[in-house]
């Protein structure tokens, strides 16, 4: 996962941006199949789709190209929440879904606002996408 440092321009202050253009077995997504992100993360976050091409939001005929905590996805009973990218979201899943365009490249961004120092330290690290058989 590489990780950027975000400043005041790009992102309010104490944020932190991942980007996931690739798998960590240097796989690049496929915009056909269907992937989870299981996510623990006690402050707003945000994760967002872009074009693979353009670096634009995706168009994926949703009113947006992102999911965000204020968006009331489906939480797990721990608190932790599972999101899911692709091509058609999982029954009863469609609040924690977004949309890809199957032929159409994307990568992901998953900002973090106000990270807890396990994640400034290194010691917490964001799940890397699974794809779901």
């Amino acid at each position: 996962m590489l990780v950027e440092h975000c400043d005041t321009i790009w992102l309010r202050a104490h944020s932190k941006s991942v980007t996931e253009p690739i798998s960590d077995s240097d796989e690049r997504y496929s915009s056909d199949k269907l992937y989870r992100l299981h996510l623990q993360a006690p402050n707003f976050w945000s994760l967002t789709l872009y074009d693979a091409l353009t670096a634009s939001g995706l168009d994926n005929g949703q009113p947006f190209p992102s999911l965000n905590s204020h968006d009331r996805p489906l939480v797990n009973a721990d608190g932790s929440v599972d999101l899911y990218v692709g091509p058609s979201s999982p029954p009863g899943k469609e609040a924690n879904w977004l949309k890809t365009v199957p032929g159409k490249g994307y990568f992901t961004i998953l900002r973090l606002y106000s990270p807890t120092e396990a994640y400034l330290d290194g010691t917490w690290k964001a799940n890397d996408l699974e794809e779901i058989h």
